[in-house]
């Protein structure tokens, strides 16, 4: 069963949801992970440097310092502080 739309935002199915549990408590291997980029916080205008970011399907599963391995990264530290 394909994901539900309600109101503009996408419901996933369970299955997915799991999947990308999984991938983010690196229990999974993502589908793709981008290394070393750049993000921007909107809210803050804080620029972050290095951070990683895992993809399953066509959804983000986790964004951090290390997407190889997230749950070892989690339990350092829950987010990298270098700012660029």
């Amino acid at each position: 069963m394909e994901a539900m739309q309600m109101k503009g935002i996408f419901i996933a199915e369970p299955k997915e949801l799991q999947q990308l549990a999984n991938v983010a408590m690196g229990d999974e291997k993502a589908d793709l992970v981008i290394l070393n980029g750049d993000l921007v916080n909107v809210y803050t205008r804080e620029l972050h440097c290095g951070y990683a970011v895992a993809i399953k399907g066509k959804r983000i599963a986790y964004v951090g310092a290390d997407a190889a391995h997230p749950q070892e990264q989690r339990q350092r530290s829950s987010m990298p502080k270098e700012k660029c």
